[in-house]
């Protein structure tokens, strides 16, 4: 590795966003296992993440560029700011701790609008995709798709992934499935809602979804968790986006200021069944 090569990876290193994402986002609320999505909203693992999946997460995000551009030459109308706000689709769900952001919605005259999602993937993932479709090969972005349709109203999807490897391009029209959508989103009730962690997905922790999980420290080896409101035995997530607090007078306040949650207060006590 060159001297310029050091400097571009420590800075890339250095600039990423360390900040918790505030609420339960729609990404995640398809995967495998409900205790790590549980932990994540929890706030309970500081992740950082090398330089070069930081580039990869950016290379997806440039890549939308790309999917946009030509779906407009191929006269599709493409629609990656909501009207209502001037700013990208978002909805807020249960709460106001579910939310999302989507890519956009294209339409195309004569045609239903279409929820539109882009993805990014290696050779051995895209074969994967093209093989057994996006529900069997990647269910937790079906999932994603699900939520956004039913949050907007929205009866088709349209998913598309690029293989970085030689530009090959599949996509797919994806239904929207009114089981799957109530199935997740009583799920994203539950994670908000529950005062304990879920069950783990494996009690083994070795298991490769377990091993290479962000909070495997904290479920599988008792590591502490992050200190900070939400990883506090005193909160609980209530209407509004907000975090009451319950901890003994003389409390500073009842609803947790949004710059006390990722520090906590002289008044911490650690959740007792968040290991």
């Amino acid at each position: 590795m060159t001297k310029f090569l050091d400097a571009i990876d420590t800075a890339i290193f250095k600039s990423q966003d360390r900040r918790q994402r505030r609420h339960l986002g729609m990404s995640s609320i398809g995967d495998a296992c409900a205790r790590a999505i549980w932990y994540s909203f929890r706030w309970t693992t500081a992740t950082k993440h090398p330089p070069a999946l930081l580039r990869l997460f950016e290379r997806g995000k440039l890549e939308e560029a790309r999917f946009v551009k030509w779906l407009k030459d191929a006269d599709v109308a493409v629609y990656q700011e909501d009207p209502a706000t001037g700013k990208q689709y978002r909805f807020s769900g249960y709460k106001g701790h579910v939310g999302g952001e989507m890519d956009g919605v294209g339409v195309v005259i004569g045609d239903a609008p279409y929820l539109l999602e882009f993805k990014t993937a290696n050779d051995k993932s895209f074969k994967d995709m093209c093989l057994n479709k996006v529900e069997m090969s990647k269910p937790g972005y079906y999932v994603q798709m699900q939520m956004y349709m039913g949050a907007f109203g929205l009866r088709h999807a349209l998913f598309m992934m690029i293989n970085k490897n030689n530009d090959e391009i599949y996509d797919e029209v994806v239904l929207f499935d009114q089981k799957t959508f109530d199935k997740y989103r009583e799920r994203a009730k539950m994670i908000v809602d529950s005062p304990e962690p879920p069950p783990r997905i494996s009690n083994e922790p070795s298991w490769y979804l377990c091993k290479w999980c962000d909070h495997h420290p904290v479920c599988h080896v008792k590591a502490p968790p992050l200190q900070n409101c939400r990883t506090c035995a005193h909160s609980t997530p209530i209407e509004g986006g907000e975090w009451l607090c319950e901890a003994p007078l003389p409390r500073q306040y009842d609803i947790i200021p949004e710059y006390v949650l990722p520090v906590g207060c002289e008044f911490y006590h650690l959740h007792p069944t968040i290991a």
